[in-house]
């Protein structure tokens, strides 16, 4: 993990806890400028649909996620998922968004 991606750890936490969407977007915009410019792990298609998700309403921030090259990208958004999925459709024909919802992390299950 590089300095840049822990110095934006902590503070995005705290946004996360205070519920500070617009913080996390922001931290989560920075993480993938610099994925893209300091470890030249994104490519151009990569960018484009960071470029698109982030251009939508409602979208606060995107990243690529995953094995750079020929990842996915993760958009932070606020209001409907499904009116973000078909508005990323729309621009891009051929993607294939998912709105997943954030839940609790991993916990011990009751059997």
């Amino acid at each position: 993990m590089s300095r840049q991606s822990i110095a934006r750890m902590m503070p995005f936490l705290a946004a996360m806890e205070q519920e500070d969407l617009e913080l996390m977007g922001t931290l989560v915009d920075a993480s993938h400028e610099s994925l893209r410019d300091d470890f030249e792990v994104s490519s151009p298609d990569l960018d484009r649909a960071v470029e698109v998700a982030r251009a939508q309403d409602g979208c606060v921030g995107a990243r690529l996620v995953g094995a750079g090259f020929a990842g996915c990208v993760l958009a932070l958004v606020r209001g409907s998922a499904m009116t973000f999925v078909r508005a990323v459709e729309a621009v891009l024909p051929g993607s294939r968004p998912v709105p997943v919802a954030p839940v609790d992390g991993a916990g011990s299950i009751e059997w």
